[in-house]
């Protein structure tokens, strides 16, 4: 007896805020650290440091990506912007991984 053929659908995807936000406390996490190492250089009198040169540059790209991504996020929560430019390695979630999560999940719909 013949079993009927099962179509391969491509499974439901979907991005997970708690991921975005945990990338985006590690990023803010990583600037303050890089603040401290500054304000920590001043106090021992290394503010001439070329290794320390680069750092406020860093520190600000850093924090011009969060804002970045907060405002992104916003915008997809109130569906101003699609979820599709939200999703990255570190935020997508499938159906399974979905489950297990106790999570808030921003679906991703197939583009039309």
């Amino acid at each position: 007896m013949s079993r009927p053929i099962k179509s391969k659908s491509t499974p439901t995807k979907f991005i997970s805020v708690i991921a975005e936000l945990e990338e985006l406390e590690a990023a803010i996490v990583g600037a303050r650290v890089s603040v401290d190492t500054l304000r920590f250089a001043a106090y021992a009198e290394r503010a001439d440091d070329p290794d320390l040169r680069e750092v406020p540059s860093g520190i600000s790209a850093t924090l011009t990506l969060v804002i970045g991504r907060v405002r992104l996020l916003r915008r997809v929560i109130e569906r101003e912007a699609p979820a599709q430019l939200l999703v990255a390695q570190h935020n997508s979630v499938d159906e399974e991984m979905a489950a297990e999560r106790h999570d808030l999940l921003i679906p991703l719909r197939a583009p039309r």
